[in-house]
């Protein structure tokens, strides 16, 4: 295998790795929400929402707001 094969195959899976962490820290983050997380009226954006209350007339309040915005650096990274 050549280096360049090795750092394509180390990429592919840290990618892996990433989007795997994303979906996971995304489902416990929402599941900790106080008030039900809406899959379908909530933005995504909302579970980073470092402070509560009601935007576009929908109320967001996510206590693991640092966890979520963690794992949105980890995938970007």
């Amino acid at each position: 295998m050549t280096s360049a094969e090795k750092r394509a195959a180390v990429g592919g899976f840290l990618w892996i790795v990433a989007m795997v962490q994303y979906f996971v820290a995304q489902i416990a983050v929402a599941a900790h929400w106080r008030t039900p997380y809406s899959w379908r009226d909530n933005y995504i954006s909302d579970l980073g929402n470092t402070d509560c209350g009601a935007f576009l007339a929908t109320y967001v309040c996510s206590p693991l707001a640092g966890v979520m915005n963690a794992s949105f650096i980890v995938a970007g990274c």
